[in-house]
């Protein structure tokens, strides 16, 4: 999971960190930028010089303080090494904090909202800068809002897929089916290209997914699972079953 994607996303869309993600976060940071300063240890015969240039010198010498200084370096060492085992293990809950679909309720309503303001557009909103520039100021008005809309969602829609994509067994049926239910008009192959149910282009399918017609969603990595092995099976009962015995 790119969990680094999945933040600029967050942070993008104005959308908040859940609680858990917050303090997994803070976590991780508090510990990126622990110190331990690393001291070479000398070696014996540098500790033996230290030991005769002070008697030399006349100085007193406790030979066991200066060996028990020698070895600081280890202890930062084990220290380091201490502060990068407990870096990985907060890396590691903190992607945990993003997986198991409990941010796809929050995700699902920023989407809806989306479809919600794309509905109350006027029906004769342009869908092509072309059929913009022809239209009156009120249209075109509208297509700007409608292309504001359409690059959030955009936006959701990546991170809908960044958040379920490792727990979908098969991507194409992301491809498929992560914002309609409906059946694709043709059942891909290795001729025929992967492409979901209806318009390809950016504004009309916006256009499109914001009507009951579109049976528009945003699925958790089970029901899309779901979804597609149903579709899977209508074109293919073998090959389903199959898909099916391999998940469980």
């Amino acid at each position: 999971m790119d969990v680094q994607a999945i933040e600029i996303l967050f942070e993008e869309l104005g959308m908040s960190l859940p609680a858990r993600a917050t303090q997994t976060r803070k976590v991780v940071d508090d510990l990126s930028v622990l110190d331990v300063p690393l001291a070479q240890r000398p070696t014996d015969q540098q500790t033996a010089d230290m030991i005769r240039g002070a008697v030399q010198r006349g100085e007193e010498v406790d030979p066991v303080a200066l060996v028990r200084q020698s070895h600081q370096g280890d202890f930062n060492e084990e220290a380091a090494r201490a502060v990068k085992i407990a870096l990985d293990d907060a890396l590691r809950l903190h992607d945990l904090s993003f997986r198991g679909g409990g941010l796809i309720p929050t995700v699902r309503t920023a989407i809806e909202d989306v479809y919600a303001k794309v509905r109350t557009l006027p029906n004769h909103t342009p869908t092509t800068p072309l059929e913009a520039v022809h239209a009156d100021q009120k249209a075109q008005q509208a297509f700007v809002a409608l292309e504001g809309l359409a690059n959030r969602h955009s936006q959701l829609r990546r991170l809908h897929r960044l958040l379920i994509a490792d727990d979908v067994s098969q991507p194409v049926a992301l491809v498929l089916f992560a914002d309609t239910r409906l059946m694709p008009a043709v059942w891909p192959s290795r001729v025929q290209p992967t492409e979901p149910a209806g318009p390809r282009e950016l504004l009309p399918r916006l256009r499109w997914l914001a009507t009951d017609a579109a049976q528009s969603w945003t699925p958790n990595a089970a029901e899309i699972n779901a979804r597609y092995l149903k579709a899977l099976q209508s074109f293919n009962p073998v090959t389903a079953a199959s898909a099916a015995t391999k998940e469980k």
